[in-house]
This record gives structure tokens, sequence and C-alpha cells, in this order.
């Protein structure tokens, strides 16, 4: 599931394939969540919410 929300992602062409990437991200958010400290959970957060920007800009842009 999760190497194909990533090959989604790389096309980055379609609104549904930018979803579907974002949900992913989030479902790796909640699997992680709980073997984490507080530190290290904002980081993951961070860097996936980072990378839900950027996909929000690229369906703007284009």
């Amino acid at each position: 599931m999760t190497s194909r929300v990533i090959l989604i992602l790389f096309r980055g062409r379609r609104l549904l394939a930018n979803i579907l990437s974002i949900l992913g991200m989030l479902a790796i958010i909640a699997r992680h969540n709980a073997n984490l400290d507080p530190d290290q959970r904002l980081a993951l957060l961070l860097r996936i919410s980072s990378g839900i920007i950027l996909t929000s800009e690229t369906l703007i842009i284009k």
C-alpha cells in the first residue's frame, strides 16, 4: 500500500493521486505514533506536513 502511494506521489499529475499520497502520509503517522517520544513525534509531523504543503503547492501551480 505504501509503495503504491509513493508511486502515485511521484506521478503527481492528478488531484486524486495527491489526495491519496496525503492519506498515505497520515496513515504512516498513525502507525508510528505510538512508538515515538514527543520530540520524535513532532519531528515526524513537521516533515510530513511540509510534504503535504509541497503537494498542495504543486496542485495550485498545476
